[in-house]
């Protein structure tokens, strides 16, 4: 199959880094390691390079419509 290489700024109006889940354009999937769940904190991109937001994973989820994955485990 054809694979086309979308950049960042063109989809979803940010630059690479500058990824956030947060106040998109558009809605994107967002899938999360299941294991932050155990976390009591984390640190979650904020929209701009260096800006963080500290939030608790029971928040994290009630604002987004997250897919709980297991990456790299079998």
């Amino acid at each position: 199959p054809r694979v086309t290489l979308l950049w960042p700024s063109a989809t979803l109006g940010t630059w690479w880094g500058e990824t956030s889940p947060f106040g998109l354009r558009r809605s994107m999937p967002v899938f999360a390691e299941s294991t932050i769940k155990d976390l009591t904190r984390l640190f979650i991109n904020g929209g701009r390079r260096g800006f963080l937001v500290e939030i608790v994973p029971e928040v994290l989820e009630e604002l987004l419509c997250i897919t709980w994955v297991a990456a790299g485990r079998n």
